[in-house]
This record gives C-alpha cells, structure tokens and sequence, in this order.
C-alpha cells in the first residue's frame, strides 16, 4: 500500500481513465504549471518558474512522444503541430519572463481541454445507446492514451 493515500488515488485516477480522460488530466496539469509559472513570473521567482515549465515541457513531450504518426491521421499531425509550438512558446515564455504568452498558451490548452470533453461525451452517449462509435470519439481515431507522466512529486499540484 503507498505511504501517501492522494499519490494512490492520482496513480489509480490516470490508469483507469479513458483516452479523453487521460488528455484532460495532462491538459489541467499542463494549465496548472503555466499559470504557477506565470505568479512566480510576476512574484520574479525564476527558480519556481523555471520548475514549473520544464514539468510542464516534460508532460507536453510525453504527450507527443505518444502520438502514433504512422497512421497518418490528420488530427495526429495537428496535435503534434500544436505541441511543437507550445513548446516553443513555453521556451520564449521563459527567457522573455512573458507572462502574456504563457497566459495564452495556458487559454489554448482550455480550449483544448474543451475539445477532450466533448469527445468523452459523445463516446460516452455512444456506449448508453449501444451504438457502434461515432469517427470522433476517441475509440475510433487512432489517438490512444498516452501513459499518465509520473505524478508522484509531492510539489505537482491537483
């Protein structure tokens, strides 16, 4: 049994989530570390700001380091797009100390976010009806989940 009950539940949390559910864990953690490094920015706590993006670059990279390009499909390819470009901003974000940027990129990944949970609905009213999946629910794309990133710093907020 772990010796934290909230690092159990968060490990429990990310292997029994759907594919959506797995990208709208990592999209909150992501905004999470953008808006602590965004107060530390302001509060000009490099150190902090410089640990909250690099965690946040670490899940960005997972989550693309994920994706199976090999099928060519075109949400595959604009999700990687959009990755390599977060990263950028988060890297300019944070030699440039620019607030601004990160605030937006954080917007971007809430919109994002938005796009998983409607996906999780339809999927999930696909299932209650017994009808066969829907070509944009996540089943039937050839997304699957990315493994959870290690969650089990005491410092990564909920």
């Amino acid at each position: 049994m772990s010796a934290n009950p909230w690092t159990a539940y968060r490990q429990h949390a990310a292997t029994s989530a759907s594919v959506a559910g797995v990208f709208i864990q990592c999209y909150d953690q992501i905004a999470s570390l953008l808006y602590s490094a965004i107060r530390a920015i302001e509060a000009r706590d490099i150190e902090r700001k410089t640990d909250d993006l690099n965690r946040a670059l670490t899940i960005i990279v997972h989550l693309q380091g994920n994706l199976d390009r090999e099928q060519g499909d075109e949400t595959i390819h604009l999700l990687d797009r959009f990755y390599t470009l977060a990263r950028a901003e988060i890297f300019k974000g944070s030699a440039g100390l620019d607030a601004a940027a990160l605030r937006q990129l954080a917007g971007q990944f809430a919109e994002l976010r938005k796009l998983w949970e409607r996906a999780e609905e339809l999927a999930s009213q696909t299932r209650q009806n017994g009808d066969s999946p829907s070509p944009i629910s996540p089943g039937s794309s050839s997304l699957t989940a990315p493994t959870k990133p290690d969650v089990t710093s005491s410092r990564w907020s909920a």
